[in-house]
């Protein structure tokens, strides 16, 4: 998708199945994860990981998918 030649970029349906491919390969647990960032400090990150965790149990709970389905 990064090439200069147009040509030699995939089609937009070459995209959309490469990705769902990537996405059958990962579980639920997997898609939820919490991203972490780089240089993240211990109290920042304490605090994110709990309000991360609050949330992911709440769309669990309420059955929010983790990739919303069109």
């Amino acid at each position: 998708m990064v090439q200069d030649d147009p040509n030699q970029r995939p089609s937009i349906d070459e995209v959309v199945t490469r990705f769902e491919k990537i996405r059958q390969g990962l579980n639920s647990w997997k898609l939820r994860s919490r991203v972490v960032k780089r240089g993240d400090t211990i109290i920042p990150g304490i605090y994110r990981s709990i309000t991360h965790w609050y949330r992911r149990v709440a769309f669990i709970a309420t059955r929010v998918p983790p990739i919303p389905k069109a």
